[in-house]
């Protein structure tokens, strides 16, 4: 059976920490997504998918953003492929391809997964621009805003996005086929952090709480924090405690290794001082699916995935005290795998990417 085409939006296709995106459409089997972008970014053969480029100078992106005017040659591939609905990722970019979608006459869902539903009331940089201006435009025309988690969707609705418009479908992983084995002296190993080091994932937080652990109780604590980004020199000055390791970016092969050595994965993240938030932490998913015990907060969708004692332990965001608290709760459980097994149940229910592929396909076959 022949499968319709649908256009798939993202401004910069891809960059290294947005690989999530393309499992949005894993298990489609009735659209086929044509990935639209104006600059190529990530590895795109990487991508899987095929992929359309607008031209990179500076006059065509402008033109493509203010007017939605592409070239020539790329409108006649588009309308080769007749496209029933453009799916763009990100707020930001849901108001960028928005000339373009009203021009194209294509129906246009926008899904929001994090900063771009939280940050933009906080920011008047130029970049978000076109998001301020546009927004009113964007709820009017857009058909469906799909949320990432259940706290997206509310904070949407916080801003006046009509409820009707509204639908939560979760990020989902792929489930390992692993079953839980137990493992000696788990809680021997160092704990871990993974993510970019930026002021949302709360790692000042982190450094903090391994502190007065140390300092109280729990001198052989240690973790690594694994990852790069802007605040790292900044953090590395804060502590000079030997027990925290920066052991910077790893691949993903490298990071499951790390996860077996590792005895739980702490995910502190907390809303920045521009509003920059979590959508759902998909950290956190990996961290299940290679069956290590999740530290989490309530921030974010990380407590539609965590229940606590019962799939993790979460705590308040932002309070290095109330941290370290979850961090010897863990330490002194001795529940961890049925933990593990509830985690990873809840995982393959409700996160699962094929599943979750599924139902945003038919949320668009339902809505076009």
């Amino acid at each position: 059976m022949k499968r319709d085409n649908i256009l798939v939006y993202r401004e910069k296709l891809l960059l290294p920490s947005e690989g999530f995106i393309k499992t949005h459409y894993i298990n489609f089997d009735e659209l086929n997504p044509f990935f639209l972008t104006n600059q190529l970014g990530w590895d795109i053969h990487k991508l899987g998918f095929d992929f359309l480029s607008t031209k990179n100078s500076l006059l065509q992106k402008t033109n493509f953003r203010l007017f939605g005017n592409i070239s020539k040659d790329l409108q006649i591939k588009i309308d080769h492929l007749k496209p029933k609905l453009i799916h763009a990722h990100f707020g930001k970019n849901g108001a960028t391809v928005l000339p373009f979608a009203k021009k194209s006459s294509l129906p246009l869902f926008v899904t929001y997964h994090g900063g771009d539903a939280t940050k933009f009331i906080h920011l008047k940089k130029s970049k978000f621009r076109i998001y301020n201006r546009r927004r009113n435009d964007l709820i009017k025309y857009s058909t469906k805003f799909i949320c990432v988690s259940e706290f997206i969707a509310k904070k949407l609705l916080d801003q006046g996005f009509p409820d009707e418009k509204i639908i939560v479908n979760y990020i989902g992983i792929n489930p390992k086929d692993n079953k839980f084995l137990k493992k000696e002296n788990t809680k021997e190993k160092p704990l871990v952090f993974v993510g970019r080091l930026v002021e949302k994932k709360g790692i000042n937080i982190l450094i903090k709480s391994i502190d007065s652990l140390n300092k109280g109780g729990y001198p052989n604590l240690k973790i690594n924090i694994i990852g790069s980004g802007p605040l790292e020199n900044q953090l590395k000055k804060q502590t000079n405690n030997p027990n925290i390791s920066f052991l910077g970016w790893k691949s993903e092969q490298e990071i499951e290794s790390i996860f077996e050595n590792s005895s739980a994965l702490i995910v502190p993240s907390h809303e920045a001082i521009n509003g920059d938030s979590e959508g759902l932490p998909t950290v956190i998913l990996e961290g299940i699916n290679n069956e290590i015990p999740i530290i989490t907060t309530y921030h974010g969708g990380a407590g539609e995935i965590i229940e606590n004692h019962k799939t993790g332990f979460i705590t308040f965001e932002n309070d290095h005290i109330a941290l370290a608290k979850s961090i010897i709760e863990f330490l002194k459980s001795d529940n961890i795998e049925d933990i593990l097994v509830n985690a990873k149940k809840n995982l393959t229910q409700n996160f699962n990417a094929k599943k979750q592929s599924y139902k945003l396909q038919n949320i668009f076959q339902e809505n076009i």
